[in-house]
């Protein structure tokens, strides 16, 4: 009955600390933060292809010299790099991946900021990107399925072995001292 109890318990608390990591990443996202996938490693400095990068909206006369800015492109690509210079007066800041040896002359207008690079999750933005497929649906669930039988398994085989053995070590004993 202990190990049953432990069983249950180890259950519990992986689906608690399961939905207590998609609570936060989702309040994150909803209310303070917006996410976004690393697919390249122009920042491998400060956050590697893969992670979930969560951006915090800002404007582009909050930001300095050295801060983190997500902005759009004119094609609808989004890109995160570092400020080197703010130019007021044009309404542009010049920027520059971490990993870049020296400025590639991209500029962008303010009106293109979305906002402060923040803090990034590794490899959450892969299993991410994979849960918007079927395929990547179908893995997520089979993954769910599997750690669900892991939690349950023994649970489930140390009834099947007490059902097949009859009544337990401390039963039988009790029946011992009982008949003597």
């Amino acid at each position: 009955m202990e190990k049953a109890n432990l069983t249950a318990g180890r259950l519990v608390l992986g689906l608690a600390a399961t939905l207590a990591v998609l609570a936060v990443l989702l309040t994150a996202a909803l209310f303070f933060w917006r996410p976004y996938i690393v697919t390249s490693g122009g920042m491998r400095g400060a956050y590697t292809a893969g992670s979930l990068l969560f951006v915090r909206g800002a404007q582009a006369g909050e930001l300095a010299p050295g801060d983190k800015v997500t902005y759009r492109l004119e094609d609808g690509q989004v890109l995160t790099a570092r400020v080197t210079e703010i130019d007021p007066e044009r309404q542009q800041l010049r920027v520059l991946g971490d990993d870049n040896a020296q400025f590639d002359g991209t500029v962008i207008p303010y009106g293109s900021v979305l906002g402060r690079g923040g803090w990034a999750v590794p490899w959450l933005g892969w299993a991410a990107a994979c849960l918007h497929t079927w395929p990547g649906i179908a893995a997520g669930a089979a993954l769910t399925a599997m750690l669900a039988l892991w939690l349950a398994l023994p649970h489930w085989l140390k009834k099947a072995d007490e059902q097949q053995d009859g009544p337990g070590e401390a039963e039988a004993e009790e029946r011992r001292q009982v008949h003597v």
